[in-house]
């Protein structure tokens, strides 16, 4: 069971989930985790580059992405169910679909 990291390409300050779109992230890596909030404190840069951190980074997607922030998505990859996160919490994007980033069409 895992959780992907989408982060946003650009700043999305002002715009609301209904006005963003899929195409606006790029997945950045896979986590060993089913929960949230596991997943944001395992895509931070505390004390060390997170994506090398073996037991908890199933793929990375990006050599060396940023720390994961209010507006980027986690998606749990079992249900698809995408959260934004927010400044307090996350909020589920229903019906928000992304590409798999494992196929070689991506």
């Amino acid at each position: 069971m895992a959780m992907r990291v989408w982060h946003r390409r650009h700043s999305l300050f002002g715009l609301v989930p209904q006005a963003m779109d899929p195409a606006l992230f790029t997945c950045v890596a896979e986590l060993a985790t089913v929960d949230p909030e596991q997943a944001f404190r395992w895509s931070q840069h505390a004390d060390h580059a997170w994506q090398t951190q073996q037991n908890r980074v199933i793929q990375s997607f990006a050599a060396h992405p940023r720390s994961t922030s209010v507006g980027d998505i986690l998606q749990q990859c079992l249900t698809g169910t995408c959260l934004l996160v927010c400044a307090e919490g996350f909020t589920e994007l229903p019906g928000w679909v992304f590409p798999d980033p494992t196929s070689s069409s991506w």
